[in-house]
């Protein structure tokens, strides 16, 4: 799980859904914007029961996708640096995928969030 400090509260969440900028592909939907000056990454995980009906397979999908950005916010190799607050949604092709694939697919977003 990724700590505390790197997660988005629910009223920033909301913001978010309002105002801040969107990319995906097929398998995930980023709602993003800058993080305040001197801040880290914050993040937050979104699954929802039409994704996947079983909670404990939900959670599993969620568990991955915040270790995955755990060990990327450990390496930090984007290229400017910048910080985000994002939340990151899973669509209906999501279960499908082995955590390799989850891992490429986040990995793509991120670094198209990056240039």
């Amino acid at each position: 799980m990724i700590s505390r400090r790197l997660r988005l509260p629910r009223n920033r969440i909301e913001y978010l859904f309002r105002k801040g900028k969107k990319i995906a592909n097929d398998y995930f939907t980023i709602r993003y914007s800058p993080a305040k000056e001197g801040k880290p990454d914050h993040f937050c995980v979104i699954i929802s029961s039409a994704t996947e009906k079983s909670a404990v397979k939900r959670n599993r999908l969620r568990r991955q996708i915040y270790e995955i950005l755990r060990l990327d916010q450990k390496k930090d190799d984007r290229k400017n640096g910048a910080k985000y607050e994002m939340t990151i949604i899973g669509k209906k092709r999501l279960p499908g995928l082995e955590y390799g694939q989850i891992s490429d697919k986040i990995k793509d977003l991120l670094n198209k969030l990056s240039r």
